[in-house]
This record gives structure tokens, C-alpha cells and sequence, in this order.
């Protein structure tokens, strides 16, 4: 008895780090400026990504060539303000004049994730999947850690569970995965937390709203041919005792 209300606190601490610390909804702040000596005209390029204004970023880029790939705090970059506005054609634009779709370790791909703390409409999640979908095949890759992860949170994690989020409307997130042929090969260290997400869907976890059929397809989608169901993690981990996963 003791040792299943032990995994449950496990567990619920696991799924409030995976929900909260790591797929949180970004927020774009300005970085120290002065701490960076930022220029204004770099100040300028980001407030045009953030406007939208195709012809203002497009005059500064060619005068600053570096703005595109230039990183401040670690992961503040102009394609990861786009990203993190859902601005598809702004993010397709900085990619066209050279910006890097895996820069700063995919962070621009990080933010264009749709996050747990508050619900995306279909509309949303679209512009987001679109994003994503375009920065993969661009070149960005799933197999890093979050920006903000000190805990070994991987992006393929942190896709599953905004993705799969019951309030994310994940049955057409899906469908629209499925409709444009998501598949991506994540490496095993990057699914260590599969197993958890995997537990959280569960009925009796169900308080972090998971989506089972969400979950199944995204393990499949990320795992490479003939991947197991998320119910059945054997190609990560083994079960030793009910209740207990170990690596194999």
C-alpha cells in the first residue's frame, strides 16, 4: 500500500515538472540590453518580428546580416520570437534569409510548441503544428533538451505532452499530424520519459489530462519503425514489479 501511494507522488511530481517547468507557454521578454550592449537596430528587428512587419525586419536584416543567427540569454533569437508567436510566414521569411531552424539547440522549435497552462483553439494548434512540421523538415531536431529544462526534459517530451494535452484538442492535432506524415526518430535518451508520460494517461492520472490515442500515435510517430504502444514501453524499459520500471 505504501509502496502505491509512493509512485503516485512520484508520478504526480513527475507530470507537474513535465506540464509546468517544461511546457509552460513561453513568453518572449527583452533580454538585459545593456548587459548586451543590444543595438537599437536589434532592438528594431524584434519588434518587427513581433508586429509582423515582413518589410521593416527584411530592410534591417540585409543592412545586419548577423541579427538572423545572433543568440542573447542563451535562446533569444528573432526565429524564436516568430516561432513563439505562431507567425508562420515571418518564420518561413527568416529561414529563407538564413536563419538556423535548430539554433540555440531548437529553441526556436521549443517555443512554436503549444504549452499545457491554458488552452489552444484548433486554429492555434494548427499554426503551431505548422511551424514545427516546417522547422523539422527545415532542419531542427527533436533530440535536445528545453531551453529551460535542468532536469533532462527532452523536446520530443515536451511535443508529446502540449501536443496530447486534453485541452489542446488533441484528436485534431492527430489528424493533422497523421494528414501531413509526422514521423521522427527520436533517440532513446531523449524518450527516458516516455514511460511517465506514458503512466499519466492512465485513467487513475487522468487529472493531467492526457490524451490516450494522442499519446499511442506520438510514440509510434517518434520512435522509429515498429515502435511499441505507449502501454507497452518495452523498448525503453522493463517492468520488474507492478508499479516498478527499470532500464533494461
Amino acid at each position: 500500500m505504501r509502496s502505491v501511494v509512493y509512485l503516485r507522488m512520484v508520478l504526480g511530481c513527475v507530470g507537474i515538472m513535465l506540464s509546468s517547468m517544461a511546457l509552460a507557454d513561453v513568453v518572449e521578454s527583452e533580454p538585459d540590453v545593456e548587459g548586451h550592449q543590444a543595438s537599437f537596430e536589434w532592438k528594431e528587428a524584434g519588434n518587427a518580428v513581433r508586429d509582423g512587419d515582413k518589410k521593416l525586419l527584411r530592410d534591417i536584416i540585409e543592412s545586419h546580416q548577423g541579427f538572423v543567427n545572433k543568440v542573447v540569454d542563451g535562446d533569444f533569437t528573432l526565429l524564436g520570437i516568430a516561432a513563439g508567436e505562431g507567425d508562420y510566414e515571418l518564420v518561413k521569411e527568416l529561414v529563407k534569409n538564413g536563419a538556423d531552424p535548430d539554433i540555440a539547440h531548437g529553441s526556436a522549435l521549443y517555443k512554436a510548441m503549444p504549452g499545457t497552462l491554458r488552452p489552444h483553439s484548433k486554429e492555434e494548434i494548427e499554426k503551431r503544428l505548422k511551424i514545427v512540421l516546417y522547422l523539422i523538415r527545415q532542419g531542427a531536431s527533436l533530440n535536445h533538451e528545453t531551453p529551460i529544462s535542468n532536469t533532462g526534459v527532452s523536446l520530443a517530451e515536451a511535443y508529446i505532452m502540449g501536443v496530447c494535452d486534453k485541452g489542446n484538442n488533441p484528436g485534431y492535432a492527430t489528424d493533422f499530424l497523421k494528414r501531413h506524415g509526422f514521423e521522427y526518430s527520436v533517440a532513446p535518451l531523449f524518450r527516458a520519459n516516455y514511460v511517465h508520460i506514458a503512466t499519466l494517461t492512465q485513467e487513475e492520472y487522468g487529472q493531467y489530462g492526457k490524451d490516450r490515442e494522442c499519446v499511442d500515435f506520438m510514440f509510434r510517430a517518434t520512435g522509429g519503425k515498429g515502435v511499441s504502444p505507449y502501454d507497452e514501453p518495452v523498448l525503453i524499459y522493463k517492468v520488474q514489479e507492478p508499479g516498478k520500471w527499470s532500464m533494461p
